[in-house]
């Protein structure tokens, strides 16, 4: 029988599908992004147009009519309360906002109080509130006035503002006020220059009055002077530093005290004030300030400098004796115009402190303690035009010891000095001040005193020992000096030198010495005795000893302070043994 095999899946039929036609796309479509492009920049351009060719507005065109004055009196006395009233007025038809007033006080007035409290503490600048039409506010300044008779104090005010309408467009108004300081019936006037530099020596001339018909009792001239300024003479010569006590000023009489000296001190830009005041009593009245001036004085700076320093890469304030120096001359033309002729020149002082034939300066002439530089040797120095300068350098050693003398607190000087042919005056720069170390020297001595000699094992041998301290310049305070006895049994305070029994003390458990010496005075050992300690020290030796030197004192530390320069003063010393006695030089036997 013959199989047959049947596929039973059925038949697939052969069916064609049709795809859908799609439109192509749109011409928004396709162009969306450049469209908006081009729509936001027309909106951009439009608005651009708008805002240049739009009518402007018409408050550019009308000038606002919002006022700014100041109430202020016409005369005022120095040295009493002067008011400002400050007004604010809008009589436009708009608000205005963001209102600061900036205020410019005169020369001699010193702000105190205002309503309302400025936003500056000095007074200077006040935020305002928004005014609406028609209204105003008023700022009222009060303050204290120094001047001198006839001069016209001047208030400036400036005020910026904004109207509500506009964020753009700032305005200004401005207004300024005069007082004039009246004749006082008690007059004082300050006169002098009111810019110097800071080498000049300068007078000022305090002139006072008395204009009234009364005697004034008790009548007293004080000045407040800047600290910057240094007094060289008064006449007359004050009673306190900066008090002349006049005595009766009688009517209609009038004096003056005149006043010399510099603002060494005082840095170029700095702007300083000279202060007086008359004090005195009328027909018994109590004593009271009659009246005051002021004058205020500008450090500008001198056409020419020379400044002197040490040339050194350490920042020490002092030098010790046999020190080589090396000073740096800093010379520059300040003005605005070519200076000719130029002479620098320096000066060591005191001159004995120095040892002069060691100079070396190379391009100058040294005459003494004098060394100078000028176009002869210096070709820069014929003609130095606006802003230039350089340096100049020369050395010296300093004397070892540095006096012979009894001089305490040696000081190390020098200054410079620049002039040319348009200022022949000198005009001195800042010159170079240093303080002298002092030296301190400790030494110390052993001599045989008793008991086996050379030591022996078994056997005590004692020792004197002496430290010696001698000292050059200044005074060394709060000093003390440690040791050690390693190899003493005992310590015998008896064996002290009387006079420094009772600054001395020894603790057993560590065989430690303390010496408090307090003070060792300048030129101990020179021309004072020097400060020394006595003692003795006894040993026995032991058989490990035996050919060998022993130590008596150990660890020698002295410590102080130089009182002239306020530095540590610290020194050390070599152990003392047996063979600092010239009879043990073999050991102990």
């Amino acid at each position: 029988m013959q199989e047959i095999q049947t596929n039973n899946q059925p038949t697939q039929p052969n069916i064609t599908v049709t795809q859908p036609v799609v439109p192509p796309p749109s011409f928004y479509a396709q162009n969306k992004w450049s469209i908006w492009i081009i729509i936001a920049s027309v909106l951009v351009l439009g608005t651009a147009i708008y805002f240049i060719f739009r009518t402007p507005s018409l408050k550019k065109n009308i000038q606002p009519r919002v006022t700014l004055s100041i109430d202020a009196p016409q005369t005022v006395a120095t040295g009493s309360e002067l008011i400002y009233k400050v007004r604010v007025k809008n009589d436009d038809s708009d608000s205005i906002k963001n209102v600061t007033l900036d205020l410019v006080y005169p020369q001699g007035f010193t702000f105190k109080d205002s309503v309302p409290k400025p936003t500056k503490l000095n007074g200077t600048q006040f935020g305002l509130p928004p005014l609406d039409p028609s209204q105003e506010t008023t700022i009222m300044i009060k303050g204290d006035v120094q001047g001198n008779a006839g001069e016209t104090k001047t208030l400036n005010a400036i005020m910026h503002y904004r109207f509500s309408n506009t964020n753009t467009s700032e305005f200004v108004a401005s207004s300024q006020a005069q007082t004039q300081i009246k004749t006082a019936d008690i007059a004082i006037q300050i006169d002098g220059p009111g810019s110097v530099n800071s080498t000049q020596d300068v007078s000022y001339v305090i002139t006072y009055s008395n204009f009234t018909q009364d005697t004034i009792s008790g009548f007293s001239i004080v000045a407040t002077l800047p600290k910057e300024f240094n007094i060289l003479s008064s006449e007359p010569k004050a009673n306190l530093k900066t008090t002349w006590n006049i005595g009766d000023l009688k009517a209609n009489q009038s004096g003056q005290i005149k006043l010399v000296g510099n603002f060494k001190s005082a840095h170029t830009g700095d702007q300083l004030t000279i202060s007086v005041q008359a004090n005195g009593s009328v027909k018994g009245n109590p004593s009271f300030a009659l009246t005051a001036a002021q004058l205020f004085v500008d450090i500008s700076s001198q056409p020419l400098s020379a400044d002197i320093s040490i040339d050194s890469t350490t920042d020490k304030s002092y030098v010790e004796a046999g020190d080589r120096l090396i000073y740096k001359v800093t010379y520059k033309n300040n003005s605005q115009s070519v200076a000719t002729g130029v002479h620098v020149s320096a000066t060591l002082s005191p001159s004995s402190v120095f040892d002069l034939e060691s100079i070396q300066a190379e391009g100058a002439i040294v005459d003494n303690n004098v060394i100078s530089w000028d176009a002869g040797q210096i070709s820069e120095l014929s003609a130095l035009s606006p802003g230039d300068g350089g340096d100049l350098r020369f050395t010296v050693s300093l004397k070892n010891p540095i006096v012979k003398t009894s001089q305490k607190n040696v000081l190390v000087s020098a200054y410079s000095e620049i002039k040319s042919n348009e200022n022949p005056q000198p005009f001195k720069g800042q010159g170079s001040v240093l303080k002298v170390l002092t030296s301190v020297d400790l030494s110390t001595s052993l001599t045989y005193y008793s008991g086996a000699k050379p030591p022996k094992v078994g056997n005590v041998t004692t020792y004197q020992v002496n430290i010696a301290l001698s000292n050059s310049t200044n005074d060394v305070t709060a000093s003390k000096l440690t040791l050690n006895l390693p190899n003493s049994a005992s310590f015998d305070t008896k064996t002290l030198n009387p006079e420094e029994v009772n600054n001395v003390s020894y603790d057993k458990s560590t065989k430690k010495l303390v010496w408090n010496i307090g003070t060792v005075v300048a030129h101990a050992g020179e021309f004072v005795p020097s400060r020394s300690l006595q003692f003795n020290v006894s040993i026995t030796p032991g058989l490990t000893n035996r050919g060998n030197q022993m130590t008596l004192v150990s660890n020698i530390v002295f410590n102080g302070t130089d009182s002239f320069i306020s530095i540590p003063v610290n020194l050390t010393s070599e152990d003392i043994t047996t063979a600092n006695d010239p009879n043990s030089l073999i050991g102990v036997q």
